[in-house]
């Protein structure tokens, strides 16, 4: 799983939603995971792709606005907010394994 933190643009417009698009796939670009996750600053899910319903039994479009710690397994809630963490620093985190879970 791959997960980017992004703050959604401030302007409206078709140009300001085009720009947002193509941050998150220029952010995505290099990822080599299963599961590719946009997060929120308060860790909700902006946007999902990937073979989600089969890992979770959930289609990407039922995991977007769900908080994030909901998919992760417990034991792995500190791993991730400290990458989360990391990453809001700029940093970008290679190869991090996070377990997910269903409900």
């Amino acid at each position: 799983m791959s997960v980017i933190r992004g703050k959604s643009l401030e302007s409206s417009g078709p140009s300001a939603a085009n720009l947002e698009v193509l941050g998150r796939y220029a952010a995505l670009a290099f990822c080599r995971a299963d599961v590719l996750i946009q997060i929120s600053d308060d860790l909700n899910i902006k946007f999902c792709s990937g073979p989600t319903h089969t890992f979770l039994g959930l289609r990407d479009r039922d995991l977007k606005g769900r908080p994030l710690l909901d998919i992760i397994y417990q034991e792995d809630w500190q791993l991730m907010l400290d990458a989360a963490s990391v990453q809001n620093a700029g940093a970008r985190i290679d190869d991090l394994l996070i377990r997910l879970q269903c409900d």
